[in-house]
C-alpha cells in the first residue's frame, strides 16, 4: 500500500453555500394556507395542492429569509387545501381550520406546537360548518383571543358569523345569523365573496356578488353581539371596472387601513370600503401583482403572498405588500420562487455536462421515480419528462454516469429488493432497460455501488435478505450478460469509483479496498469513520463529511481526510448524514439527508430539505494543497478549474488539458466527460481536424459516410464476395454434356468433308475410302466389277462419324452417370448415436462498411496493417456448432471497411445453430453489413457459398446492442460413387431478407448507443 504524502494547511471552518440562498423551501403549490407573526418574524406555510407531499409545514424566518421544515412527532391533519390559518403568539402555535380535498370538506381545527413539534386537534364541543365558502380572521383584544369565521352554510345557504373563544375553546352556539342567500340567484358561489377584518371590539365585513351588483357592508360588536348590515348598490363605474378586470373571481385578503376595509382582489386591484356608511367605496387598479390561485395573509398593515401560478408556472416565492396609507403601497419580493424536487431520501445525484441529475428515492411514505435536472449555469431545477421504459419507483439503488448515459441498478420498493438495469440518455431523453440472463446475475439488493467503464459496468456490495454482501460483478453491455469477478469484504453501503487503468476504489466507514480488474486481486485497509457520512473518493485521498454515531444519538459536522500524511479535521456549519452527493468543478454538491433538530436529536425517518455546495478550495488556505478539478474540467496555470470547451473532453480528475475529439467527430457542448460525447460527423459531412465543434459539408462530387475524416470520391467501390454453388449442382443431367459433344462432332465432320472436297488430290484419296463399292457399280445384264467413286467415300466418312458419335455417347453416358448427384429425402433418426454425421469446413465473413472503430487495431486507425488480432473488444459466440474453437480474424481495409472472418475445421452444424458477433470498440457502428457464409460441399473439390447484405437508409447507421439478423440454410449433403468414395458437406442457401436491429438516426446513435452487434 502506497500513501500519498501531501501536507495540508487548512482553515478552521468550511463555508457551506446553500442553494438557493434561502435554502430549499415548500414546493410550488396553489391554495395553501399562510399565516404568521410579524413581531416574531415568522411565516408559516401549510398544505396546498400541486406538489407531491401536500401535508408539510414550513417556517420562513423574516430576518434571514431562510426556510426550515417543521416535522411532527404526532398524528397529522388530513391533507387539505383552501383552508385558513392563524398563529397564536402567546402559545407559539400555528393553527389551521377547515379546507377541503378531493374527497372531503373539513371544519376541524388543528394546532402545531412549535416548541414540542406536535400537531393536536382542538377538542371543542361544537364545530360550525361545513361551508360552501368562508373566510376567517384571528383577533387578539385586551385579554381575549378569538377566531372568527364568516361563511355560507352548505345546506341552508345562510350566511352566519361564528366566534371561537380560544381560551375557553368554545364556539358561539349556532352562530350569528347575517342573511340568507337565494339559491337560485346565488347558485354559483364562486362569485360570492367575503372580506373581513377586526378593529378593536368590532368585526367589519363585506358580502358581495359580482353578477348581481349587490353589496352588503356590515359591522358586528364581538361583546354586545350587535349586528349592523347595510345593503348597497355599487356604482356602474365601480362594477364596470370590476367586471372588466381580468381574473377577478375571488378576494385574496382584507385588512383595516385608515378606517377603511382594504380588500385585495385576485386581479391585483384593491377595493376600498369605508367603515362609515356615509362614505363611498372606490377601486384602485393595477396596484399590485397577485399570482393566480395564490394565498395571501395580512396583519398590521402588511400582507404576504405565497405560491399560485405566474405565467402558467406554479411558484413558491414570497412577496410582501406594505400599506403605508390608503394611497401608497409598496410590494417587495422576499424570497424568489425556486422550484426544486420534492423532499426525498435514498436517492442519487450525478453530473452530466454542466447539469446534475436526481432520480427517484423515497418521500417518507412512498417511493418515487421522477427525474430532475439542476443546471449549474442557470441555478435552476427542472423536472424532466423522458420517454421510453421508465424504471419503477425505488430508493437505495446504485447509480453512475459516463458520457451522456445515466445508469440505474437495483434498489428497493414496495415489491422488495431489485436487480434490474436501466439506462437514461440525457440527450435523447429516452429510458432503456437491459434484461440479461436472470440465472447468472447478482442477487436482488439495495445500497450497492456501480461504476461505468464502457462497455462494462462493475457492481459491488450492498445488502439483500441475507445481510451485507461483498461480491463484485462485471456487466457487459455488449453481450448483455453478467460475470462474477471476486468475493471481497462485505459492505452494506459502499462507495465506488473507477481509476484508470483498470482499478476500482471501494470505501465505506470501515474499510478501503483497492481492486485490480486485470489481475483480479484486491488489498484492504482499515478506515473506522462515521456511518452514513458522505464519502468523496479522489485518486489521491478520501474525504468523509458529517455522519452519525452508530446508535443514532449524535450527528457530526466535520470533514475528515484519509490517505494523507497529515490528515485534517475541519468543522462545517451543518450536521450532515445519510445524504447523496456528487463532485463537480471543485465543489461537492450535497442533497437531502436525515432530519435533526440538534446535534443530539436525530430523526432519520424524516426528510431534510438540503441542497448545498462545499467548495474544496475553501478547505485550505495555503497553496500547498492543489485542488483536483472534476472530470469535464481542465486546470489553468493559476489553479482555477475551467470547463472543457466544445470539441474537447476530460475523463480524469485534475487534467491539465482537455482531450480533443478525433477527426471525423465533433462536440458542440462544454464540460464533456467522455470521448463518447464526441459525436460522429453525420452522413454528407466530414472533419479533418481534431477538437472541432462542427463538421464541414461534403462536396457533391464526393461521398462522405458517417464519421468521415476526409471526402471519398463518389465512384469508389469495395469488392464483395458473390454467392456461388458447385457447378454440378447447377447442371440438370448428363444428357446436356452428350448433346454438346454430338454438336461438336457433327460440326467437325462437316468441316472435314468441306476441307477434303476442296482439293482434287484429297478427293481422290476420299474415293479410296469408299465402303459402298459393291453396291453402286452393278446394272442388270452387265458384268460385276469393283468401282470406287467420290460419293461412296463421302457417305462412308459420314457413316463412320455418326457411328463414332453414337458409340462415344453411350460410353460418355455410362461414365458420367456414375458421378451425377441425386437428392433424396431420407427418413431417419439423425439424433441417434449410429446416425450419419455431416461434417465439413465452415467459414463466415462479416464485412462492416463505413465502420467507425479500429477493427481490432489497438494502436492505429482503421486501414493500418496489423496481425489480424481482433483484440478483446471484438468477439464472437456460437451455439449448435460442434467445434467451438472459433477464433475471429480481423482485417481492416481502406475506406473504413472492417472484415472479420472466422473458420471452423471439420464442423458439424446442428439444427437452429447460430453465430453472434459483437463489436465493442469505441464508435462501433456501420453504414452497411455484409455476410458471406461458405462451407465445403459433399461434391469433391467443391464449395457452397451464399452472400447477403443490408444497408441503412440515408442519415442512419447500425449501432446498438440488438443483433441484426442474417438467416442462412445449411443443407447437409452426402456424396458416394461406385468406387466406395463418400463425402459429407453442406450446401448454403440464403434465407429470408436480413432483419435490421439497432438502426438509428445518426444523431440518436451518436448519443444513445455504444457498440454494434
Amino acid at each position: 500500500m502506497h500513501w500519498l504524502l501531501v501536507s495540508l494547511v487548512c482553515i478552521e471552518a468550511a463555508i457551506i453555500h446553500s442553494i438557493p440562498s434561502s435554502k430549499i423551501g415548500p414546493g410550488p403549490s396553489f391554495y395553501p394556507v399562510i399565516a404568521g407573526n410579524i413581531e416574531k418574524n415568522k411565516l408559516f406555510i401549510h398544505g396546498g395542492t400541486g406538489q407531491i407531499d401536500q401535508n408539510q409545514l414550513w417556517e420562513l424566518n423574516l430576518n434571514t429569509y431562510m426556510w426550515s421544515i417543521l416535522h411532527s412527532f404526532s398524528d397529522l391533519p388530513e391533507i387539505r387545501y383552501d383552508h385558513m390559518g392563524f398563529f397564536r403568539p402567546n402559545n407559539e402555535e400555528f393553527c389551521v381550520y377547515g379546507g377541503r380535498n378531493q374527497n372531503k370538506v373539513f371544519n376541524d381545527i388543528w394546532c402545531f406546537e412549535t416548541k414540542r413539534l406536535i400537531w393536536e386537534k382542538l377538542d371543542v364541543y361544537f364545530f360550525p360548518g361545513p361551508f360552501l365558502k368562508f373566510t376567517s380572521v384571528y383577533h387578539e383584544y385586551m385579554n381575549y383571543e378569538f377566531f372568527i369565521v364568516l361563511g355560507i352554510d352548505i345546506y341552508s345557504y345562510d350566511v352566519k358569523i361564528y366566534i371561537l373563544d380560544l381560551k375557553e375553546l368554545k364556539w358561539e352556539d349556532n352562530g350569528i345569523y347575517v342573511l340568507t342567500l337565494d339559491k337560485d340567484e346565488f347558485l354559483d358561489v364562486d362569485y360570492v365573496n367575503f372580506s373581513i377584518a377586526c378593529a378593536d371590539e368590532r368585526l367589519v365585513f363585506a358580502i358581495w356578488h359580482k353578477n348581481e351588483k349587490l353589496f352588503w357592508r356590515g359591522e358586528f360588536d364581538i361583546f354586545s353581539k350587535k349586528l349592523t348590515l347595510d345593503k348597497v348598490f355599487l356604482s356602474k363605474s365601480i362594477m364596470g371596472s370590476i367586471l372588466n378586470s381580468s381574473n377577478y373571481k375571488e378576494i385574496k385578503a382584507s385588512l383595516i387601513v385608515n378606517n377603511t376595509l382594504a380588500t385585495i382582489l385576485s386581479s391585483g386591484a384593491i377595493l376600498y370600503i369605508p367603515m362609515s356608511p356615509n362614505d363611498i367605496a372606490y377601486v384602485d387598479f393595477n396596484i399590485i401583482d397577485i399570482n393566480n390561485k395564490s394565498s395571501v395573509w395580512c396583519a398590521n398593515y402588511s400582507c404576504f403572498s405565497f405560491g399560485g401560478y405566474y405565467l402558467e408556472q406554479l411558484t413558491n416565492g414570497i412577496e410582501r405588500i406594505d400599506f403605508l396609507n390608503s394611497s401608497i403601497i409598496q410590494q417587495k419580493l422576499l424570497v424568489e420562487s425556486f422550484i426544486s424536487p420534492p423532499l426525498r431520501t435514498s436517492t442519487s445525484l450525478k453530473a452530466v455536462h454542466t447539469d446534475l441529475y436526481l432520480f427517484g428515492g423515497k418521500n417518507q411514505a412512498f417511493y418515487l421515480n421522477d427525474l430532475w435536472k439542476y443546471s449549474t449555469k442557470k441555478n435552476l431545477w427542472s423536472k424532466i419528462s423522458p420517454k421510453g421504459l421508465w424504471p419503477s419507483s425505488r430508493s437505495s439503488y446504485a447509480a453512475a454516469a459516463q458520457g451522456d448515459i445515466l445508469v440505474i441498478w437495483g434498489g428497493e420498493n414496495t415489491s422488495g429488493y431489485l436487480n434490474d438495469l436501466f439506462i437514461y440518455n440525457v440527450y435523447t431523453g429516452i429510458w432503456f432497460q437491459y434484461s440479461p440472463d436472470p440465472i447468472i446475475s447478482p442477487s436482488k439488493r439495495k445500497n450497492a455501488c456501480i461504476v461505468l467503464e464502457l462497455p462494462n459496468a462493475y457492481i459491488y456490495g450492498g445488502s439483500d435478505s441475507t445481510g451485507p454482501l461483498g461480491d463484485l460483478w462485471e456487466y457487459s453491455f455488449g453481450n448483455n450478460s453478467y460475470r462474477k469477478l471476486i468475493e471481497m469484504k462485505s459492505m452494506s453501503k459502499p462507495t465506488c469509483v473507477y481509476k484508470s487503468p483498470y482499478n476500482l476504489f471501494i470505501v465505506n466507514e470501515n474499510y478501503h479496498i483497492e481492486y485490480s480488474i486485470q489481475k483480479n486481486i484486491s488489498s484492504i485497509s482499515i478506515v473506522s469513520k462515521n456511518p452514513d457520512s458522505i464519502i468523496e473518493i479522489t485518486y489521491d485521498y478520501v474525504l468523509f463529511i458529517g455522519g452519525r454515531s452508530k446508535d443514532y444519538t449524535k450527528a457530526y459536522n466535520k470533514i475528515i481526510s484519509f490517505r494523507l500524511q497529515n490528515n485534517f479535521d475541519i468543522q462545517i456549519e451543518d450536521f450532515i448524514y445519510n445524504s447523496v452527493h456528487t463532485y463537480y468543478n471543485s465543489s461537492i454538491y450535497i442533497y437531502g439527508g436525515g432530519y435533526l433538530t440538534s446535534e443530539f436529536s436525530l430523526f432519520p425517518s424524516f426528510l431534510m430539505p438540503r441542497f448545498i455546495r462545499i467548495d474544496i478550495k475553501d478547505l485550505c488556505a495555503e497553496a500547498q494543497y492543489k485542488v483536483q478539478c472534476s472530470i469535464g474540467f481542465e486546470k489553468s496555470k493559476n489553479g482555477e478549474c475551467n470547463l472543457c470547451e466544445p470539441g474537447t473532453y476530460s475523463i480524469d480528475l485534475d487534467n491539465a488539458n482537455c482531450g480533443k475529439c478525433d477527426t471525423g467527430f465533433y462536440n458542440p457542448t462544454q464540460g464533456s466527460t467522455s470521448f463518447y460525447q464526441c459525436f460522429q460527423c453525420p452522413e454528407g459531412t466530414y472533419m479533418d481536424k481534431k477538437g472541432s465543434n462542427i463538421c464541414k459539408a461534403c462536396s457533391p462530387e464526393y461521398y462522405c459516410p458517417v464519421q468521415s475524416s476526409f471526402p471519398i470520391r463518389a465512384n469508389y467501390t469495395v469488392n464483395t464476395n458473390p454467392s456461388f454453388q458447385p457447378e454440378i449442382v447447377k447442371s440438370e443431367s448428363p444428357i446436356e454434356i452428350i448433346k454438346f459433344l454430338v454438336k461438336i462432332s457433327l460440326f467437325g465432320t462437316i468441316g472435314v468433308l468441306v476441307f477434303i472436297l476442296s482439293f482434287k488430290k484429297m478427293r481422290k484419296c476420299l474415293c479410296r475410302f469408299d465402303l459402298y463399292y459393291m453396291l453402286h457399280n452393278f446394272e442388270d445384264g452387265e458384268y460385276a466389277k469393283i468401282i470406287i467413286n467420290l460419293y461412296g467415300g463421302t457417305f462412308s466418312v459420314i457413316f463412320v462419324a455418326l457411328s463414332s458419335i453414337f458409340i462415344g455417347g453411350l460410353i460418355s453416358v455410362y461414365m458420367l452417370d456414375n458421378q451425377y448427384e441425386e437428392k433424396f429425402i431420407i427418413h431417419g433418426d439423425f439424433s441417434s448415436k449410429n446416425s450419419m454425421r455431416f461434417r465439413a469446413d465452415f467459414e463466415v465473413e462479416i464485412r462492416l462498411k463505413d465502420y467507425g472503430g479500429k477493427c481490432g487495431n489497438k494502436y492505429g486507425n482503421i486501414g493500418s496493417k496489423h496481425d489480424g488480432d481482433c483484440g478483446t473488444l471484438i468477439d464472437i459466440s456460437s451455439k449448435g456448432i460442434s467445434n467451438q474453437g472459433l477464433r475471429p480474424f480481423c482485417l481492416p481495409h481502406p475506406r473504413n471497411v472492417c472484415s472479420m472472418k472466422f473458420s471452423c475445421k471439420n464442423c458439424e452444424i446442428e439444427s437452429e445453430a447460430y453465430v453472434e458477433a459483437y463489436f465493442f470498440e469505441t464508435s462501433s457502428f456501420a453504414k452497411a453489413i455484409e455476410v458471406n457464409v461458405t462451407a465445403d460441399s459433399s461434391i469433391p473439390e467443391s464449395r457452397s457459398s451464399s452472400f447477403n447484405k443490408i444497408t441503412a437508409s440515408k442519415n442512419q447507421i447500425f449501432i446498438g446492442h440488438n443483433l441484426t439478423e442474417f438467416h442462412f440454410t445449411a443443407i447437409p449433403s452426402f456424396f458416394s460413387n461406385d468406387f466406395q468414395t463418400t463425402n459429407t458437406g453442406y450446401h448454403i442457401i440464403s434465407g429470408t431478407s436480413p432483419i435490421p436491429r439497432s438502426i438509428y438516426n445518426k444523431i440518436t446513435a451518436s448519443k444513445n448507443q455504444i457498440f454494434i452487434g
